[in-house]
């Protein structure tokens, strides 16, 4: 496992917020918690894929379709409606510790918002626990994610973030990029609904397409 990697393989968000919680590490009375928001949702929750990426690079870039994005999550982050639901953000494990500064939060107004870290550079989720003698499971690491969110009642999926692309694959035309990723892997067992909320492509501009994996339901409507 990468040095950087290990630096963040237990309790990677402790110091970042109270409020800010690894999805992956809840103890029982915070999964009851978030259970009780996502029945109050509906089963729907939001999920950003690394939102993020570009202010973690240098020169990032600053189109106005990400600038919206980061508003937007800005203002759901810091609303107490209960018509927001459940926000989870997929961020690099080695970026954790810059996620407080790039939420913008208004710490007396900050809603709970759960953390999914990524391996690096890729949406997949890290935890020690899919480390194996063999390399890293990524299988087992979308197995595992998709298992608690189901336990959690989660029914559907509104998805945003970077990157977000559609690829021409013979005849068929496919999602790529980390949303694209993990909207795949999601929808093995949970609806799909692709957000506007993405660069480089978005919802209006990807039309009617396939993301790649055989059974789930995709809505693009």
């Amino acid at each position: 496992m990468p040095k950087t990697e290990q630096l963040y393989s237990r309790h990677e968000l402790r110091g970042v917020d109270l409020r800010i919680h690894n999805l992956l590490e809840l103890d029982p009375a915070q999964e009851e918690a978030l259970r009780a928001r996502i029945l109050e949702s509906n089963g729907i929750i939001r999920v950003f894929v690394h939102p993020y990426f570009n202010l973690n690079q240098k020169d990032g870039d600053r189109n106005k379709d990400i600038v919206k994005m980061q508003d937007v999550l800005s203002k759901m982050i810091n609303s107490q409606s209960e018509k927001v639901p459940p926000i989870i953000i997929f961020e690099e494990v080695t970026q954790i510790g810059n996620l407080r500064t790039h939420l913008n939060c208004n710490a007396q107004n900050l809603r709970d918002i759960y953390v999914v870290p990524t391996k690096p550079n890729n949406a997949t989720p890290f935890s020690v626990d899919n480390q194996t003698a063999h390399g890293y499971d990524f299988m087992l690491a979308w197995h595992s994610l998709r298992k608690k969110l189901k336990a959690l009642g989660v029914t559907r999926v509104i998805i945003s973030g970077m990157n977000f692309e559609k690829m021409n694959n013979g005849e068929k035309q496919e999602m790529s990029g980390c949303v694209g990723l993990a909207a795949g892997h999601l929808r093995k067992d949970f609806e799909i609904e692709i957000s506007f909320l993405n660069y480089p492509h978005n919802r209006k501009q990807v039309g009617d397409v396939i993301i790649g994996v055989d059974n789930g339901f995709l809505n693009l409507d």
